[in-house]
């Protein structure tokens, strides 16, 4: 099995950003709202994208200077400390040496996405970005429009997340699946998904098997 295409999840794959975004909300919420939220009481809104979290918090008339304050809560973090997870930058490195195309799909929004990348170095090694929603995101659709712009067989992309949902999202689409266990708030173990997912309890490990398959 040769592999042409390799998809990356952000949060939890990429870096450690979980407890970074929720204390992103949690300085804007007591900046806009005046009012302290804990982590659990917003983390429970992690299915969609910042709008759709925001807007759990927010009235409509907060909303849009809520949802601003947060931008710059976000950005401000990235600057104070460096998440990417150690063997990530070396990893995208190698595959764009190898001219490996990559893409991201993730349940962020588009503007959190493209930041986050920007203020962690990563945005260069993705031309195409799939984004969630303030609804209900599903994955399948942005990793098959990926596909299809690509011009990729399924069979021949894998894409790398760290929940169970990523996980499912692949092989809905009929694609190989890595599952990122080495963040600290990994939940992922094997589930009887088949041969065509693979748990990685280190970026290093996840490495080696992608070089041999490229």
């Amino acid at each position: 099995m040769k592999l042409e295409c390799v998809i990356f999840d952000i949060d939890g794959t990429m870096a450690d950003t979980l407890d970074l975004c929720v204390t992103a909300f949690q300085e804007t919420f007591k900046k806009e709202l005046g009012k302290s939220y804990e982590k659990q009481e917003i983390f429970q809104y992690f299915n969609v994208a910042e709008g759709g979290i925001i807007a759990k918090f927010a009235s409509a008339e907060q909303y849009p200077q809520t949802l601003e304050t947060y931008y710059r809560e976000l950005e401000k973090l990235h600057r104070q400390e460096d998440v990417v997870i150690p063997g990530i930058r070396a990893l995208l490195k190698d595959l764009k040496a190898h001219q490996i195309p990559m893409a991201v799909v993730t349940g962020k929004g588009k503007r959190s996405a493209e930041l986050s990348l920007r203020e962690m170095g990563l945005l260069e090694y993705f031309p195409i970005i799939e984004c969630g929603n303030d609804v209900a995101p599903d994955k399948t659709i942005g990793l098959g429009r990926i596909l299809n712009q690509m011009m990729i067989d399924p069979q021949k992309a894998v894409y790398i997340g760290d929940i169970e949902s990523d996980i499912q999202s692949a092989l809905r689409v009929g694609m190989w699946s890595a599952g990122a266990v080495w963040a600290p708030t990994a939940t992922l173990h094997m589930n009887g998904w088949g041969e065509k997912v693979t748990l990685f309890h280190s970026v290093s490990d996840f490495h080696q098997w992608i070089l041999e398959r490229i």
